[in-house]
């Protein structure tokens, strides 16, 4: 009696898997019930647009890496799993990106999610603002100028590279920051965990410098200091930096 029981269970797993298998390769309500407990066929979906011409950017991302560099023409880029799917618009001159979950058991994620978003703008455009929030990934920027760079992310790096710019500001609470050979009037970052390094392609001798660390180290232009660092120097160029736990390294040319 207890092995027909046992053979019973046995089936009916076996027919209930055979079913659910079969809807989660052939249909797209087996895909979301899948993706909604965290069983993923890592599908993803692309976007391949060319825009209008901008002069501002906006984003507000909830899992992605996001990329800025120069190119032929305005363009935006993406390839994300489809739980991740980023929209954007143009508002006037003003390119928005958002990017929220669409998973409603799981608001934020469930572990699978993987999204690049790449922007490309052309070597002789504007740029007047660029800013943005990124609460996991990385944000990257390459090779063009922008008046004003603000951008914050939560967890991920933030890596600027040959940008020229009048005002920086960049804000990580768990992740490295680097600003390579940069130009810039006004440079604040602001880290919680991770380190920080500053490379410039110009001399810093006539900046207003206040560097601090809660625990880590400061190098400046290859001399080592403790917790603390003040330069004087021009009212109109501001280096100001804090890390609460890595290195502050600052270097110009």
């Amino acid at each position: 009696m207890k092995k027909n029981i046992y053979l019973v269970i046995i089936w009916v797993i076996t027919i209930m898997a055979i079913i659910l298998g079969t809807l989660f390769h052939m249909t797209d309500w087996g895909v979301e019930v899948a993706d909604n407990v965290g069983i993923k066929r890592y599908e993803t979906q692309k976007l391949d647009d060319t825009l209008q011409a901008f002069d501002k950017i906006s984003f507000e991302i909830d899992l992605a890496e996001i990329r800025i560099e120069t190119g032929e023409k305005y363009h935006i880029f993406c390839e994300s799993t489809r739980n991740v799917i980023p929209e954007y618009e143009l508002d006037g001159t003003t390119l928005h990106i958002t990017q929220t979950s669409k998973n409603r058991f799981f608001p934020k994620r469930n572990g699978h999610d993987n999204c690049i978003i790449v922007i490309t703008v052309p070597s002789d455009a504007t740029i007047s603002d660029i800013t943005g929030d990124c609460a996991m990934g990385d944000f990257r920027m390459d090779g063009f100028a922008a008046d004003t760079i603000s951008v914050t992310c939560n967890m991920g790096e933030a890596i600027l590279t040959n940008v020229t710019a009048k005002d920086i500001t960049c804000e990580c609470n768990m992740g490295s920051c680097e600003i390579k050979d940069c130009s810039f009037d006004n440079l604040m970052v602001d880290n919680d965990m991770g380190n920080v390094e500053v490379t410039s392609s110009q001399s810093l001798s006539d900046y207003t410098m206040e560097l601090s660390v809660s625990m880590g180290s400061i190098e400046v232009d290859g001399k080592d200091y403790t917790s603390h660092y003040e330069q004087d120097g021009e009212k109109d160029k501001t280096i100001t930096i804090t890390n609460n736990m890595g290195s502050v390294e600052v270097e110009g040319e």
